[in-house]
């Protein structure tokens, strides 16, 4: 990541990605990905659905 002041406004800081910061976020999500199947791999499919759902329940609140 790359910070700098905002020219117009000196109060805020501009926030831009590198390219090294790209790639450490594309590996932490693939790990992320592999955690969350191995979390559900013993549920069926209808079990992963309601899972789902009542996540999204929770997350509307």
């Amino acid at each position: 990541m790359k910070r700098r002041a905002d020219p117009a406004d000196p109060r805020r800081n501009l926030v831009r990605s590198t390219t090294r910061g790209r790639e450490r976020l594309l590996q932490i999500q693939d790990r992320l990905t592999v955690a969350q199947d191995r979390l559900v791999e013993t549920l069926t499919p209808q079990e992963r659905e309601g899972l789902i759902v009542a996540l999204q329940k929770i997350l509307d609140r």
